[in-house]
């Protein structure tokens, strides 16, 4: 298992383009000059504690067949599997990342909201910078991130990448209701494939799996 450490101050520009999508916010509308400001704010208070760690293993998967990848015997299940053209999987990088703790010394909770969402921007850009970081290790084509409450992956499947990571080394935990602890926290798997194929469409990235499969939704069908 390898980890890896990201400086995202100097990555700002990434994380303010997710964060903006976030508060949906333009900071361009004259308007909108005062709440860009406060959120800056905001920022600056926050980022010299924010450090993004990602803990990672690259593995062969045994097999690949359907929904089911598995991974050191243990059966990683996402619909979305089903639709890659899967004898062009090559290996997978499972993985866990965490900011820590994302808090704020002020009671305003227009603060709060802000560092809420600067902490999802860092995790959102974050997953973005580890994928370009595999793309140099590997030179080869690697798939978007499938993980647990998205592409059409149960949350439920979370424990399984605990038994896989040593989730300690970046101190994590699941709590009682099944969420990472701490919450700005991800995982999940990137596939690294010969060829571009068929990926999930960008309208899947916040599918949290349809019982019956891929083959079953309607944005499958439609394209």
């Amino acid at each position: 298992m390898k980890v890896i450490e990201f400086n995202l101050k100097q990555h700002f520009t990434l994380v303010k383009s997710f964060f903006l999508r976030i508060i949906n916010t333009d900071p361009a509308i004259e308007k909108n000059e005062t709440v860009w400001q406060r959120a800056l704010n905001v920022y600056s208070k926050i980022i010299d504690n924010i450090s993004l760690k990602v803990a990672y293993k690259h593995v062969i998967p045994k097999k690949i067949e359907g929904k089911e990848l598995v991974i050191d015997n243990i059966t990683i299940s996402c619909n979305a599997f089903e639709i890659l053209n899967q004898t062009d999987v090559i290996s997978s990088f499972i993985y866990m990342m965490t900011i820590g703790e994302c808090k704020i010394d002020s009671k305003q909770i227009l603060d709060q909201l802000y560092c809420d969402a600067w902490g999802t921007a860092f995790i959102d850009a974050g997953r973005v910078l580890f994928k370009k970081h595999l793309i140099n290790e590997t030179e080869e084509v690697v798939s978007e991130s499938f993980g647990p409450g998205y592409y059409g992956m149960n949350v439920s499947e979370l424990n399984k990448f605990f038994n896989i990571l040593n989730a300690d080394i970046l101190n994590l935990h699941i709590n009682q209701y099944g969420m990472m602890v701490p919450e700005k926290s991800s995982a999940g798997i990137f596939l690294e494939l010969k060829q571009a194929g068929n990926f999930p469409s960008l309208a899947c990235e916040s599918c949290k799996g349809n019982p019956l499969g891929c083959h079953f939704c309607n944005i499958f069908i439609k394209t």
